[in-house]
């Protein structure tokens, strides 16, 4: 961990972006009323929890901690404002308590302080954690954690222990019901700490991906990437034998995942999918509410407590700062009457978000999503769109349809969807739109899709390399000549074998082969392979065969830890040229954390400078969602409701990292710097073993560089290509004529008679 005065995270680079799997529903859950479509029995079903939101303190955002005391008082700590917040009415109302927060309020207020952990004990005492980047022990740059605990007659007790010579910092800290203190570090051990003592005893270890660690009863339990431990004191062991347990979190986003304790010893849990009880060591996760009607559903954000009250009533706190309470009533139908399907191939986060946003104004509606490709049915894309297209050719099927990867010209001629044209009118005479891209699909003054999000493709390098690129041509040019330049350690493009380059080139310039959404142009094709071959040569110039293993390792990890390695994200491509692996940045961007690391390239090179990128499209933005309404819904005013909130300013306002939004008023929220320009952080990347290292601080584009994206916002023009059932085939016929397998021409013809077929169906 490298400290120049702020801190500085060590990633490899192999990990330097983010990636988040989408998970799918474990088995060995139970579930009440689920999905509503168990017929007319279970339409009459009676019974489920219903979701009430709660007030919290004031400014309150989220970061912090809450607890219950033993008697039933709520305790919520805001570790940004220093303040600490007593409710006695169930979160009805709240006070605050000068004396407990006095010292917490004067920490947060140091300059260059993180505070690292919050925890709050049964009897109202208040532990927590910080670090002072600007302080240091000694030469070798150590940065001594703080220690606090404050007892609930307002007496302080500082300390500091020195975990592992200072390696480490605390992630996060809990009491249990006897008031004994836990913590899990970033090095992702577990520690007993006596405050009274001031010593630290470590726990055995658990596991060496670690997630959270919660409260359960007398003791407490660590959420792991597959596995779930929970702490047997008498042994001294942490237990992970809870088979219906470590099942509930497998294929779930496992970070995501909270437990917590009910007051008759159960082990309650809450993901994405719903709020779950579980009898320790039982067989079956029994499902109290459905994550999809209540806010559990909502993407943007995450559950960090799970709690039970005295009376039954579940507590659920989020980061956003919201604070749920779920009662169970009996006289409430399981599935509300009314009902609403949306229909997309794969998960869609935006339209998972709109759900939460949708329910607010619609309680009535129950909104069903249907996923084509669930990932673990065997069904492929070809046989998902074939399936729903013999739903909707019956006059059945769902009442919204995300159109990514769907033949929508076939849809429109064949008369399954209702034409946008007045739903348009009215949201762009409320908020501001991007017009270029709501209304992109527009054919003969009708629009039948319209884009909910979307990435932007963009290229970036030193300035005198990348300002000549303006279409594939010149892009080809600029690669071969790079290549033969010197100082180019392994590749210009930063791709490695054929289909990566193929998968990079797609975006910018498929949406050019295909005329009038039937007609497929050769000569494009031809050209497209032509040029496609010219850079395929220059990446292979200088690449070393153990620069492609060591490359392929890599691509391995990334699929053995269930992680998408995405030839295509540009965020991952900026780290390729920090350490000189390649010269040109060329992928998508879709969050304003990626453009937050692109322009702090920008502003510590002035040699580097970014562009649209243009291939054989000119101007082309790539939808992450087409939303369109069947015109067999069943309901079209309710449809109708359900993509005006799509795009509506509630949810286009929120980075969910699918894409920026459609809505121009949005964007002014979308992009606001979460930290309020108060807090500088930086990264130090480092290539491996044997690699450099490059130090990048990172600074919130400014209102100038903001100015900058918007207008490239505003010429985008061209969609491109989403059918992603081609994609497969074309990089499986192109590959050979790069490599130099099969003529040019003959994979050609081949790549057209496989689209001109598509289309046609």
């Amino acid at each position: 961990m490298k400290q120049t005065g702020k801190r500085f995270v060590s990633l490899a680079l192999a990990v330097m972006m983010l990636v988040v799997t989408a998970g799918c529903s474990s088995g060995g859950t139970q579930d009440k009323g689920k999905e509503g479509a168990g017929g007319a029995e279970q339409e009459s079903a009676k019974g489920r929890y219903v979701e009430r939101i709660l007030e919290t303190p004031k400014d309150f955002k989220g970061k912090g901690s809450m607890g219950v005391l033993e008697d039933g008082s709520l305790i919520i700590v805001d570790s940004e404002n220093g303040i600490v917040s007593k409710s006695k009415d169930e979160g009805q109302s709240w006070t605050a308590d000068e004396n407990m927060g006095k010292k917490l309020k004067e920490v947060v207020n140091r300059d260059q302080v993180e505070l690292t952990s919050v925890a709050v004990a049964p009897d109202g005492g208040l532990f927590f954690s910080y670090i002072l980047w600007e302080e240091s022990n000694g030469q070798k740059k150590t940065y001594p954690e703080q220690y606090v605990y404050i007892d609930n007659k307002g007496k302080e007790n500082e300390f500091e222990l020195g975990l592992e010579k200072y390696k480490c910092s605390l992630r996060k800290a809990v009491f249990t019901k006897e008031k004994k203190l836990y913590v899990l570090t970033n090095s992702e051990h577990i520690y007993e700490i006596d405050c009274k003592k001031k010593t630290a005893k470590k726990v055995e270890e658990a596991d060496r991906d670690l997630y959270g660690i919660f409260p359960y009863g007398n003791t407490f339990a660590v959420t792991g990437k597959d596995k779930v431990f929970i702490y047997d004191a008498k042994q001294g062991k942490m237990d992970s034998s809870d088979e219906a347990l470590n099942q509930f979190i497998q294929g779930e986003k496992s970070e995501q995942v909270v437990l917590g304790g009910s007051q008759d010893d159960k082990i309650l849990a809450a993901h994405s999918g719903g709020i779950y009880s579980h009898v320790k060591a039982g067989t079956v996760m029994e499902q109290l509410a459905d994550g999809s009607m209540i806010s559990l559903s909502n993407p943007s954000h995450n559950p960090v407590a799970l709690f039970e009250l005295g009376n039954g009533v579940l507590l659920l706190l989020y980061d956003s700062g919201e604070l749920d309470s779920y009662t169970y009533d009996p006289e409430a139908k399981t599935v509300p009457d009314k009902q609403l399907s949306v229909y997309s191939l794969y998960e869609n986060t935006t339209v998972r978000q709109s759900i939460h946003a949708f329910r607010k104004k619609h309680p009535d509606v129950y909104v069903k999503v249907i996923n084509g490709l669930s990932g673990d049915d065997g069904v492929t894309e070809s046989d998902a769109v074939k399936n729903l297209n013999t739903q909707l050719l019956a006059g059945e099927g769902p009442d919204v349809i995300m159109m990514d990867g769907m033949p929508l010209d076939s849809y429109v001629e064949k008369g399954m969807l209702l034409e946008l044209n007045d739903i348009v009118a009215q949201l762009e005479s409320g908020s501001g739109y991007y017009k270029n891209i709501l209304e992109a699909y527009q054919s003969d003054g009708k629009l039948f899709t319209v884009p909910i999000r979307f990435a932007l493709p963009v290229i970036a390098g030193e300035s005198d390399r990348i300002s000549g690129i303006k279409d594939l041509g010149t892009l080809a040019d600029a690669v071969e000549a790079a290549a033969s330049s010197s100082g180019v350690k392994e590749t210009v493009f930063g791709t490695y074998d054929e289909t990566e380059l193929l998968q990079r080139l797609w975006v910018v310039c498929a949406g050019a082969w295909v005329k009038d959404g039937k007609t497929v142009d050769k000569q494009a094709v031809t050209e497209f392979l032509t040029q496609a071959k010219k850079i395929y040569k220059g990446e292979q110039k200088n690449l070393s065969s153990s620069a492609k293993q060591k490359h392929q390792e890599m691509v391995s990890m990334y699929k053995k830890n269930n992680m998408e390695f995405d030839p295509q994200n540009g965020d991952r491509q900026l780290s390729y040229m920090l350490m000189g692996s390649s010269k040109i940045v060329a992928g998508l961007f879709r969050s304003m954390s990626e453009l937050r690391n692109l322009f702090s390239v920008v502003n510590k090179d002035q040699k580097v400078s970014w562009q649209h990128w243009q291939g054989q499209q000119s101007n082309t933005f790539v939808p992450t969602g087409l939303a369109s309404i069947s015109s067999n819904a069943a309901d079209k005013e309710l449809a109708a409701e359900f993509v005006k909130t799509l795009l509506g300013t509630e949810v286009q306002k929120n980075d969910l990292g699918d894409g920026f939004p459609v809505n121009k008023e949005a964007f002014a929220t979308y992009s606001e710097d979460p930290d309020k320009g108060k807090h500088d952080s930086g990264i130090s990347v480092s290539g491996g073993e044997g690699s450099g290292s490059y130090d990048l601080n990172l600074v919130w584009p400014t209102k100038e560089q903001l100015g900058q994206v918007e207008k490239v916002f505003e010429n985008c023009q061209m969609p491109a290509n989403t059918m992603r059932r081609i994609q497969e085939e074309v990089y499986r016929i192109a590959a050979g004529a790069l490599s130099g397998e099969k003529e040019i021409e003959a994979c050609a013809e081949e790549i057209y008679q496989k689209i001109q077929l598509l289309y046609e169906e």
